[in-house]
């Protein structure tokens, strides 16, 4: 896996990106590198930056069984510089309510197509999707499957979520 892609993360401030529990086997950081700014997989980002990580920071009650607690800090070996092209997500304030029907956006590398054998995208994906209520999405997904830890967003009819951009 030296050299490649294999999971996506979220600038939080100049030190720590929030990242997936699951995309990652161990806390070493070494040898992982962070990109940032980056726009395309294929070709030069000229306005991207890297980090190698100082930290990965899995939560504690992480289970890989269920991806209850799905989440893992990622700090990076030096503080990075707000430009035009690297920012900070803007994080919900907490206790901050997302309703049936919220409007949300979702970016990734992931597939573009379902069920079809497509190459990954090149260029960094983008999506609007609304937001499913847990109890509709355990009626969906299996009763359990979704946990108050979770968060549920895509269309009913499938066809836009983080890993399909239709």
């Amino acid at each position: 896996m030296s050299g490649s892609h294999f999971c996506g993360g979220s600038l939080i401030n100049k030190e720590w990106v929030v990242s997936a529990a699951h995309c990652f086997s161990s806390t070493n950081p070494s040898g992982l590198t962070v990109y940032l700014g980056r726009q395309t997989q294929q070709s030069s980002n000229p306005n991207e930056v890297s980090r190698s990580l100082d930290r990965i920071v899995l939560h504690p009650n992480y289970d890989s069984d269920t991806n209850d607690n799905d989440i893992a800090m990622l700090r990076l070996s030096s503080p990075v510089q707000f430009n035009n092209f690297i920012r900070p997500v803007c994080l919900a304030a907490s206790g901050s309510v997302f309703n049936n029907g919220t409007d949300s956006w979702v970016t990734g590398w992931g597939n573009i197509g379902e069920g079809v054998a497509l190459p990954f995208p090149e260029t960094l994906q983008e999506v609007e999707v609304p937001v499913v209520g847990n109890r509709q999405c355990n009626c969906l997904k299996g009763v359990g499957t979704i946990t108050e830890n979770m968060i549920c967003a895509g269309l009913l009819a499938g066809g836009k979520d983080s890993c399909q951009v239709l």
